[in-house]
């Protein structure tokens, strides 16, 4: 599949740091900028891996089920692609993925930047859960309810093979949830 990608960021910081361009040219160069650009499958492509654990235990006591599950996920080698203004951005870590034209620029005859699927990133998350469900019957009438409390623990995320793990839970990225039901049937409508 091949197509243009816009690449503004990268080449608006060229230019303005470009002292021989004019002021129109500097801003026509921030107007954005397309390359070639491809993307296709890797022979070389590892499968994702991943593993999970749950410890859980349910209880009952006077019309109450107390469930507790804490859990984790941990995933490696996710596959994705890198995204063109990222492989552009950082030129040395991915060389291989560009070419550049005879007048050694990302534009013109034979200029393109590769993108195929890699084993980019990888996640950590733990986190637990807590049901509590209350029954009543009264006759006729079932009432029940049900609290739900989630929350992660741990949300650590890698999003490219050249970034470190980032901890999302510290930036704010989830926030623990909680949810309750309230169930009334009558049996009989009679």
């Amino acid at each position: 599949i091949q197509g243009a990608v816009q690449m503004m960021k990268h080449f608006c910081d060229e230019a303005k740091a470009n002292d021989s361009l004019s002021a129109e040219e500097q801003e026509s160069a921030c107007q954005g900028i397309e390359v070639n650009s491809l993307t296709g499958g890797n022979p070389e492509l590892k499968p994702e891996k991943s593993r999970s654990w749950n410890l859980g235990i349910v209880t009952n006591f006077a019309g109450f089920t107390v469930r507790a599950d804490y859990w984790g996920l941990f995933i490696q080698d996710k596959i994705a692609t890198l995204d063109t203004q990222e492989i552009v951005n950082n030129e040395a870590l991915y060389s291989d993925l560009i070419t550049r034209s005879a007048e050694g620029s990302l534009r013109g005859q034979g200029a393109l930047v590769r993108s195929n699927f890699q084993n980019l990133s990888d996640d950590r998350t733990l986190g637990y859960v807590v049901n509590v469900n209350y029954d009543l019957n009264l006759g006729e009438n079932n009432f029940a309810a049900n609290l739900r409390f989630a929350n992660l623990t741990e949300l650590w995320r890698r999003d490219s093979a050249n970034q470190p793990m980032c901890n999302l839970l510290a930036h704010g990225m989830s926030d623990p949830q909680t949810f309750l039901t309230l169930n009334w049937r009558m049996d009989n409508l009679n």
